[in-house]
């Protein structure tokens, strides 16, 4: 089994992150799931020996900004991503580095959209009847 990255969001954030009208930062960072560590590294061409010698392995949104910036991205998606990594306090890192410390303070943006599915999945009836009632403003 592989490695695959994790993006953790401040939990003080997840709720503006949730609350966006069109969802589409969360819909942004959703797409690196599932994502293997190595391979997000190398669409940044960065050295793993130099991520584990800042931070002990963990990319901030401060670090990101300036890989995202020098990155092969179009310009389009590379505003976006900054946008984004200017907006949230955000980490990525390796799964198995995820801890109970870094748990207090942060939680996985694949999570959040897991527990959204299994939400709404137990609570499918009154999801349509809300549609139905036109009751989702």
């Amino acid at each position: 089994m592989g490695v695959d990255l994790e993006i953790m969001i401040n939990k003080k954030q997840a709720s503006k992150l949730l609350k966006e009208i069109t969802w589409d930062d969360f819909l942004y960072l959703l797409k690196y799931e599932p994502y293997r560590w190595y391979r997000f590294l190398e669409e940044f061409d960065v050295n793993e020996d130099w991520v584990s010698a800042i931070n002990g392995g963990i990319l901030r949104s401060f670090d990101m900004i300036k890989l995202v910036a020098t990155s092969e991205m179009d310009n389009d998606e590379k505003e976006r991503f900054i946008d984004i990594l200017l907006k949230y306090d955000l980490i990525f890192l390796p799964d198995i580095k995820v801890n109970d410390e870094l748990r207090k303070n942060y939680v996985s943006v694949f999570d959040l959209f897991y527990a959204i599915q299994k939400l709404v999945n137990n609570n499918t009836d009154a999801v349509i009847k809300m549609a139905e009632e036109g009751d989702v403003w």
